[in-house]
């Protein structure tokens, strides 16, 4: 009710004036919890806000092919006639550490001990996988596989001559 000719609202109309405006701005004035302290809400919004982040952040982990390999843009073996089965296994090694799967079906080495033939399978444990084999290897050989993680790699994965 207003007094007349005054536009002075009377406490009934006031609490009225607060609902209408809490219905524009999204609240309910009447479901607020009238017993709590300001520290207990900025508590329980902190809460909140603190929950939300973890989630953003653990999320942000999943749904995308390059998160497991964070850090890698570009994996290449060559295999050639330099190796012997030493570095073969130091590959195979460092290639399990970056999720990468690499078995030798076939190897063949000359008297001295350095590879000369290969077969090869490979899994990148994210879709990308396949094999490859040589019969000839030479010091300069460019034979092995890749990986390359970046976004805009315009050919993700290949197994053969490089």
């Amino acid at each position: 009710m207003w007094q007349s000719g005054l536009l002075v609202p009377t406490i009934f109309d006031l609490h009225a004036c607060k609902y209408v405006i809490s219905l524009f701005s999204l609240q309910i004035v009447s479901e607020m919890p009238i017993d709590k302290t300001p520290k207990q809400i900025y508590m329980k919004h902190l809460r909140f806000a603190i929950l939300i982040g973890l989630i953003a952040i653990v999320s942000s982990s999943f749904n995308s092919p390059y998160s497991n390999n964070s850090g890698k843009e570009r994996i290449e073996v060559v295999f050639n006639s330099t190796l012997n089965m030493q570095s073969l296994i130091k590959i195979q090694r460092e290639t399990a550490a970056k999720g990468i799967d690499l078995k030798y079906n076939k190897l063949e080495f000359d008297e001295g001990g350095k590879l000369t033939a290969i077969n090869f399978s490979v899994d990148c444990k994210d879709g990308f996988y396949g094999s490859a084999g040589r019969s000839f290897l030479s010091k300069t050989s460019r034979f092995g596989f890749y990986r390359d993680y970046s976004k805009n790699a315009v050919s993700p994965f290949g197994t053969g001559g490089l």
